[in-house]
């Protein structure tokens, strides 16, 4: 009877936890938790609210919130509705990502769609990037292999700072601006845009 009593109190317990903290749910990868370490390969969904993955892998991740990451690899499919911030993040495949993408010594393999802007230090993207926003900043060795596009309904501006694009840039909206400093690259031409040396 006293066991029975403590199982449902902490049943109820842990369900107000979840209620008042943003419980991740991953399914396929991990056990639930917000913070997931460990050597997964399985995909995994996280459900609503901010999440926080460090020192994992994974075949596919979707997440429906923010994603903050640091060191894990996407062996096919990264797809965030959301924002991103990722430190020594690798992704294999696709990367589909619908908000802002804050990007540290990363290496993006295969295609890369951004809905919003970027701020890349010292990464790689292996297929291109589109992307959504009116800023896509390239800095600190980062490099792009392929082409650039911009797809935003507003001017926008793409700043290649000590970075190279081996590649075309294009810009959906007249007035987009190509800027490049500190020794940056372009090794294609601008399209629907215009080029400035700082």
């Amino acid at each position: 009877m006293n066991n029975k009593f403590k199982l449902v109190n902490f049943t109820i317990v842990a369900a107000l936890a979840c209620t008042f903290a943003s419980c991740a749910t991953i399914i396929g990868g991990n056990q639930p938790t917000d913070k997931t370490t460990g050597s997964s390969v399985g995909p995994a969904t996280i459900g609503s609210g901010d999440q926080t993955l460090q020192n994992d892998r994974f075949s596919a991740l979707t997440v429906t919130g923010d994603l903050n990451a640091n060191k894990i690899t996407i062996v096919n499919d990264l797809n965030i509705e959301s924002n991103a911030t990722l430190n020594k993040v690798t992704v294999r495949d696709d990367t589909i990502i619908k908000g802002n993408l804050t990007i540290t010594s990363c290496t993006f393999k295969d295609s890369t769609i951004i809905g919003n802007n970027i701020d890349s230090i010292d990464s790689y993207f292996g297929n291109g990037i589109t992307f959504g926003g009116t800023q896509l900043t390239l800095k600190a060795r980062s490099k792009v292999i392929g082409d650039i596009r911009s797809n935003s309904k507003l001017p926008a501006t793409i700043i290649i700072d000590k970075s190279v694009v081996k590649g075309n840039i294009s810009f959906a909206q007249n007035n987009g601006k190509v800027i490049l400093q500190n020794g940056g690259k372009l090794k294609g031409q601008v399209n629907n845009g215009r080029l400035i040396n700082q």
